[in-house]
Order: C-alpha cells, then sequence, then structure tokens
C-alpha cells in the first residue's frame, strides 16, 4: 500500500476492506462475532415464514425454522456445528440489531436554516430492524411535511410539499445500500427548510 512516497506492508483490517470494496467478501454472510440464535427475533422470522409460505405451493418446506433460516443465509454453521446469526440476519431479525452492528442506524435532522450550519429544529436516532429503520425515518419526515388539499366534489385531497413515495424509496435506498462494513457510519436523513 502506498502511504505518501513508501510502499508499505498492509495491515489485515486494510486488507479486509479491500476484499470487501472488491466484492471478493459479502460482508452480509459473515457470521456475527459474539452472537448466538439468541440474539435473533425468532417470532419475527416466524411470521416472515408465514407470509412466504402463503405464496408458496410448497409450504412445508417452511416448517424447519432453523433450517430456512440458514437456507436464507441469515445463519451461518461453524465449524464446531454451531449455528450463529449471520450479519443480515442480526440486521433483518434481530433482537437489537445495534449491539452488534452499531452504524445500522438512522440519524434524522431537521434543519429550520437552509445552510444547517448552526443549530437543528429536532434530531432523532432511529434504531431497530432495517424496516423499523426504514418505518422510523419515514415517520419523522411525515412529521414535518407541509400538506396542501384541494377540494374535489365533497372531497379533500390531501397535497404533500415532497411526494412521499420519492421520499420513502429515497430511505429505502439508504437503508439497503449502505455499506454497513465501516464502523460508525451512520446513515444520514438531513431534512432543511428549502
Amino acid at each position: 500500500m502506498r502511504r505518501g512516497t513508501h510502499t508499505v506492508p498492509s495491515d489485515v483490517s486494510e486488507m479486509l476492506e479491500l476484499a470487501n470494496d472488491r466484492g471478493l467478501q459479502d460482508w452480509e454472510l459473515q457470521p456475527v462475532q459474539d452472537s448466538t440464535l439468541e440474539d435473533i427475533d425468532m417470532e419475527r422470522v416466524e411470521v416472515y415464514l408465514k407470509q412466504r409460505s402463503t405464496q408458496s405451493r410448497q409450504t412445508s418446506r417452511f416448517e424447519d425454522v432453523e433450517r430456512v433460516f440458514i437456507g436464507m443465509k441469515c445463519a451461518h454453521v461453524t465449524s464446531k456445528g454451531d449455528v450463529v446469526p449471520t450479519n443480515a440476519g442480526i440486521l433483518f431479525f434481530g433482537h437489537d440489531p445495534q449491539t452488534h452492528v452499531m452504524q445500522s442506524e438512522v440519524v434524522c435532522v431537521l434543519f429550520r436554516e437552509t445552510i444547517g450550519a448552526s443549530r437543528y429544529a429536532d434530531r432523532k436516532i432511529v434504531t431497530g430492524t432495517l424496516q423499523e429503520l426504514i418505518d422510523g425515518a419515514e415517520a419523522f419526515l411525515n412529521k414535518y411535511i407541509a400538506v396542501g388539499a384541494r377540494v374535489e366534489g365533497w372531497k379533500r385531497i390531501d397535497i404533500p410539499e415532497h411526494s412521499l413515495e420519492v421520499l420513502r424509496d429515497a430511505i429505502i435506498n439508504a437503508v439497503v445500500h449502505h455499506d454497513y462494513y465501516n464502523r460508525g457510519e451512520s446513515i444520514q436523513v438531513l431534512y432543511y427548510s428549502d
């Protein structure tokens, strides 16, 4: 690795980061250190599998929850035969994902100024599973989006200042495409007055 005018050996963390950046390893499929299946909310898993089984012709394939969880790559079997959650499993189904993946939170900030350099009017840190992150960020934005209205016949039709579908899509993209490998880099939703 080049550092200034010198070439120096890379350390382990730099090699792992390089492998991650080049797609040589999948961070989401790696087992979570110091975790067990106790860190997974199996009720969430079962609810998810029930939804999937109603859409499938082979409902019996969802009966062995642990096997299905491994098949979804939400858990990994270690060389000792233990089943441990992967990063994806923790993010989707964990009791408290931020315990294991600190950077999996959304920091929502409302600025009253157009620059946002000084004070903010509201700030909320959203935690939970990926679905809870999306829903929490959406709720934060919905609280502050101005809503106008028009009347058609006898009905009032609300017209939000910004397209809710576009905002939700932006939040989903931010959560789904976030690089969770980099510690300490939370997702940020910054809402300015303009």
